[in-house]
C-alpha cells in the first residue's frame, strides 16, 4: 500500500463514521508513548541510533498478532513531500513535531487510519488510536492490545520509581493521555411561551 492511498483523502475513515454520541462527541483517540531501554530520546539521538529504534520497531510488524488487528503500512517520512506529511498532520495521523523535526521518523498506519503508531516523535514509539464518537473503552482496548504486542517483542525503558520512561513526566507512571473531541451545538430545543 503506498503513502499516496492515505494522502489522496482529505478525510480519515474515523473522521466520516457516526459513533455513540457523536452529537456531542466528534471522535475519541488514546495516545500511548514508550522509548526504549538503552536509547537516547530521539531529540538527542544521532543518525545511527534513530535508524536502529526504526529497524527495532517497524520489525513488530511482521508479528502475526498485529496483522489480526489490521493491515498496516510502513511510511517512512522521508518518502514523503511536505504537502503530504501536511495532510497527515491535518488528519491527525501525525503531529507536527514529527512532520518538520524528526531524524529517522516514519509512521505505521490502519487501514482505515484509526490506528496511527509514530517513530521517532518526541518519544521512539507513540500509538495513537482514534475512533468516531465517545468510545474511550474501545480505543484503549485497541492501543492496549497493540502496546502488548509492541511490548513482547521490544525491551522498553523502565524505572522502579518513575515508571515507564517517557520524554514528558506527566505520561510516566501508566499515564495515558485520552481525549474526546467534543462539538458544540446550537440550542435545538423549541422556544416555550
Amino acid at each position: 500500500m503506498t503513502s499516496q492511498r492515505f494522502t489522496a483523502d482529505a478525510l480519515s475513515e474515523w473522521m466520516k463514521g457516526e459513533g455513540p454520541e457523536s452529537d456531542i462527541v466528534i471522535s475519541s483517540r488514546i495516545r500511548i508513548a514508550r522509548n526504549l531501554r538503552d536509547y537516547p530520546y530521539p531529540m538527542l539521538a544521532t543518525n545511527q541510533q534513530s535508524q536502529e529504534v526504526l529497524d527495532q520497531l517497524s520489525g513488530v510488524l511482521e508479528n502475526d498478532e498485529l496483522e489480526t488487528i489490521s493491515n498496516f503500512s510502513l511510511i517512512p517520512l522521508s518518502d514523503l513531500n511536505e504537502l503530504e506529511r501536511m495532510v497527515l498532520v491535518e488528519k491527525h495521523l501525525i503531529s507536527p513535531n514529527l512532520a518538520n523535526e524528526s531524524r529517522n521518523g516514519a509512521v505505521i498506519l490502519s487501514e482505515n487510519e484509526s490506528i496511527s503508531i509514530m517513530i521517532n516523535e518526541e518519544d521512539h514509539l507513540r500509538i495513537q488510536c482514534l475512533c468516531p464518537g465517545f468510545q474511550i473503552k474501545e480505543v484503549w482496548d485497541l492501543a492496549n492490545q497493540i502496546d502488548d504486542i509492541f511490548e513482547t517483542q521490544l525491551d522498553y525503558g523502565y524505572d522502579e520509581k518513575e515508571g515507564l520512561l517517557n520524554k514528558l513526566p506527566y505520561e510516566c507512571r501508566y499515564r495515558h493521555p485520552c481525549f474526546g473531541d467534543d462539538a458544540f451545538t446550537g440550542a435545538s430545543a423549541k422556544p416555550t411561551n
